[in-house]
């Protein structure tokens, strides 16, 4: 969680001041136009990352070892999952508001359509179906609709 003492946030914050100046200069080195600096952007963050993590790694614990890959790992999981869900996921559903959603996800309910359901067996009079199929059953049989055993009857 990025959400750090405001002491420490100084020192950080006057470092990655000239570290961000550092990346977009080097991202408009040459004769690049938009589109190039644009792609050079990616490659940028990761080196600057790298550099950041593995010099972190040399100076406090003086090399690397399994549970601090391991822990450096979840802490690019966690920065990945907070800039979704702070960054992307909000401006996604700002585009989902001004564009309208993809059918497929509107349809959607908890559950979804897109989800397999158990089958049902419906009842009419004293006959059951399985309501995948329709396979007439007797009332505690079940016959490989999805491998689903139990079929319960319901009332139709």
């Amino acid at each position: 969680m990025p959400y750090i003492e405001l002491k420490a946030r100084e020192r950080i914050d006057e470092a990655l001041a000239k570290l961000v100046w550092a990346v977009s200069e080097a991202a408009r080195i040459g004769d690049a136009d938009w589109r190039e600096q644009q792609e050079r952007v990616p490659g940028l963050l990761n080196y600057a990352v790298t550099r950041l993590m593995m010099g972190v790694v040399k100076e406090l614990f003086r090399g690397m070892r399994y549970w601090i890959g391991n822990m450096l790992l979840g802490m690019l999981d966690a920065v990945g999952k907070e800039f979704y869900y702070r960054v992307m996921r909000p401006y996604e559903d700002s585009a989902v508001g001004k564009n309208g959603d993809i059918p497929e996800y509107a349809a959607q309910t908890f559950w979804g359509s897109l989800v397999a359901q158990p089958p049902t067996v419906t009842r009419r009079t004293q006959d059951f179906y399985c309501g995948t199929c329709g396979q007439k059953l007797s009332i505690n049989e079940s016959h490989g609709c999805l491998n689903t055993p139990n079929i319960t009857p319901t009332s139709g």
